[in-house]
C-alpha cells in the first residue's frame, strides 16, 4: 500500500495496526483528504516542524510516499499563497518548515519559503532565500530590496519592480528634496515621472534643483496649456539663482529662444516684473536681445525709477558690448564706446558705479521709488519705535516711520511693505512699485479687511483671511480674532514667511 500511494487502503490498515509506523501515519493522515483546508495544512507544518535539523526528513527523500507528500505539500503552500491571509508569524512557520526541507535536499522549497518570509515581513531571510534560489527577477525580491536599503537608495529596485508610482509618492512625501543624497537619484525620479505623464512636476523639480542645461528640453514635453506657466517660473527662478553665462552656453540659444516666447505672453506684467525679465536675460548672456528689452523702458516716463535703473542696465550691457568687439573689431568698439559716454552723461549716471554682473532681485538699488497714490495710511506720532518682525532675510533693511510704536517699513525686490500697529489696531500696506498695484489691510476689533482699488472685502466671523496677488509673487494669511493681530506674508522666491 505504502508503495503504491494508497492512501485510503492504508488509513484502513492504521485502523488494524495503530501503533505501527506512527511517523509515515501523518502522511497518510495528509494524503488521504481531497479538501485540504487552512487546518490541515497548518497541522501537518507543524508535524514536519518537529522533524526540521533531524535526520528523518533526509533519510526519506528519495522514498516515493514522502516525495509525493512533500511535493503536494509544496502546491497547497502555493495556493495558499494566492488566497489566504495568515498571520505573520503562520507565514514565518511554514517558511522555516520550506527552508529546511531544503536543507534536507528536497528540492524548489526555497524560492517558496522566501515567498512565506515575505509575507511574514521578514524581508532578510526572503532576500536571501530568493537569492541563494536564483530568484532575484521576481518582482516581490525587489521590493523587499528597496524596503531594506530605505529611500532614496532603494529607488532602482524600486524601478526594477516597475513601482513609479512609489518612486514618486516617496519622493513628494519627502517634499521633494534638492540634498545630494536625493540628487544621486534625479535619473530614477524622471523616469518614474515621464512614465506617468507627470512632466510639469519634472520641470518644476529641475527648476528647484537648477538643472538648467535640461529645462527646456523637459518643458518642450509638456502640453502647451502648461508650458507658459513653466517658463514664468523658470524665469523668475533664474533671476533669482547664481547661474552665470557659462553655465547656459551649451544650450545658451535654446534659451534666448525662450525668452522670446515669454515676450509674447498675454498679461506678461501680471506675472513677471521687468527687473525679473531684464536679469534673467543678463544671465543667458544674449547681449542684443538685452539690449532691445531694455530700450523698451529707458524712456518711460511712467515710473522714473524703473527707467533710471533700466538705463543702468542698458549701459552695463553696451560696456560688456564693447569688450566684446574690442578685439575683433576695434573701430566698433570706439563707436560703442563714445554712445555709453554719450548717454551716460546724458542720464546723469557715473560710469564708475555701473556693474556689469547681473544684480541681486532681492535689493533696494533696483525697486522704483512708491507713491501713495490714493492708498489710506495713518499717520504717526513721536512714541518710541519697537520694531517686531521675523524672517526678513539677512540682507534686507527695515526702517522706522518715524517714532511712531510698531510702525516700519522694508523693500524685498519690488514689494515695499509697511507696517503700523495702534493699540488693537494694525495697518498694513503692500505695494507692488513696478506695477503701481497696492493691497491695504486692516484689522480692528475683531475685523479684518483688504482693500485693492475700489473693491474691499470685510471678514468677522472667523478666525483667518486670506488673500493672494493676481501674478503670484506674493500671498497672506490674517490672523484676526485675538488680542495681538498679525499678518504673516509669503513672498515668492523667499522660504521662509515673514511675521507682522
Amino acid at each position: 500500500f505504502w508503495e503504491g500511494l494508497c492512501w485510503q487502503a492504508l488509513v484502513e490498515w492504521y485502523g488494524k495496526f495503530p501503533r505501527k509506523k506512527t511517523i509515515e501515519y501523518s502522511l497518510v493522515r495528509f494524503m488521504v483528504s481531497p479538501d485540504k483546508t487552512v487546518a490541515k495544512i497548518q497541522k501537518f507544518t507543524l508535524f514536519l516542524e518537529k522533524y526540521i535539523g533531524t535526520s528523518v526528513l533526509q533519510d526519506n527523500r528519495l522514498v516515493k510516499a514522502w516525495k509525493v507528500t512533500i511535493q503536494d505539500y509544496y502546491l497547497q503552500i502555493c495556493q495558499l499563497l494566492k488566497e489566504e491571509k495568515l498571520e505573520p508569524q503562520e507565514w514565518q512557520r511554514i517558511g522555516d518548515v520550506l527552508e529546511g526541507l531544503d536543507q534536507a535536499k528536497y528540492s524548489g522549497m526555497l524560492s517558496l519559503a522566501g515567498d512565506c518570509f515575505y509575507r511574514a515581513k521578514n524581508l532578510k531571510r526572503a532576500v536571501n532565500c530568493w537569492q541563494v534560489s536564483g530568484q532575484t527577477q521576481k518582482r516581490e525580491y525587489n521590493l523587499a530590496q528597496a524596503e531594506l536599503l530605505g529611500i532614496p537608495d532603494g529607488f532602482p529596485y524600486l524601478e526594477k519592480a516597475n513601482a513609479d508610482d512609489k518612486i514618486i509618492r516617496e519622493w513628494e512625501k519627502a517634499g521633494k528634496p534638492d540634498t545630494q543624497e536625493w540628487l544621486n537619484f534625479t535619473d530614477y525620479i524622471s523616469r518614474a515621472l515621464k512614465n506617468k505623464q507627470r512632466h510639469q512636476d519634472w520641470v518644476e523639480y529641475l527648476i528647484k534643483i537648477k538643472r538648467w542645461k535640461e529645462i527646456i528640453l523637459a518643458i518642450e514635453k509638456c502640453s502647451a496649456a502648461d508650458q507658459n506657466l513653466l517658463k514664468i517660473k523658470l524665469v523668475r527662478q533664474l533671476s533669482r539663482s547664481n547661474m552665470t553665462s557659462e553655465q547656459l552656453l551649451e544650450v545658451r540659444q535654446s534659451y534666448a529662444i525662450m525668452m522670446k516666447e515669454v515676450l509674447s505672453i498675454p498679461n506678461l506684467k501680471q506675472y513677471l516684473s521687468v527687473l525679473e525679465i531684464g536679469i534673467t536675460f543678463e544671465k543667458i548672456g544674449e547681449l542684443v536681445p538685452t539690449l532691445q528689452f531694455y530700450e523698451r523702458f529707458i524712456y518711460s516716463q511712467r515710473n522714473l525709477r524703473l527707467c533710471q535703473w533700466t538705463r543702468q542696465r542698458w549701459l552695463a550691457m553696451k560696456l560688456k558690448q564693447q569688450e566684446y568687439t574690442a578685439v575683433t573689431d576695434p573701430k566698433r568698439a570706439e563707436i560703442i564706446h563714445q554712445e555709453i559716454i554719450k548717454k551716460s552723461d546724458e542720464w546723469g549716471i557715473n560710469r564708475s558705479d555701473i556693474s556689469l554682473a547681473p544684480p541681486r532681485v532681492y535689493s533696494e538699488n533696483i525697486t522704483a521709488e512708491p507713491t501713495e497714490n490714493n492708498i489710506h495710511f495713518p499717520a504717526i506720532n513721536t512714541q518710541k519705535a519697537e520694531i517686531k518682525i521675523t524672517g526678513l532675510p539677512q540682507d534686507i533693511k527695515v526702517k522706522t516711520l518715524g517714532k511712531e510704536m510698531g510702525a516700519y517699513s522694508f523693500r524685498i525686490a519690488a514689494l515695499e511693505v509697511k507696517r503700523v500697529k495702534r493699540e488693537q489696531t494694525l495697518w498694513i500696506l503692500i505695494r507692488d512699485t513696478i506695477a503701481d498695484r497696492a493691497v491695504q489691510i486692516k484689522v480692528k476689533n475683531q475685523t479684518a479687511s483688504v482693500k485693492t482699488g475700489d473693491i474691499k472685502i470685510e471678514a468677522t466671523d472667523g478666525k483667518q483671511l486670506s488673500f493672494e496677488c493676481p501674478n503670484r509673487q506674493y500671498r497672506g494669511v490674517i490672523f484676526y480674532q485675538n488680542s495681538s493681530p498679525r499678518v504673516e506674508l509669503y513672498i515668492q522666491g523667499l522660504s521662509n514667511k515673514i511675521c507682522l
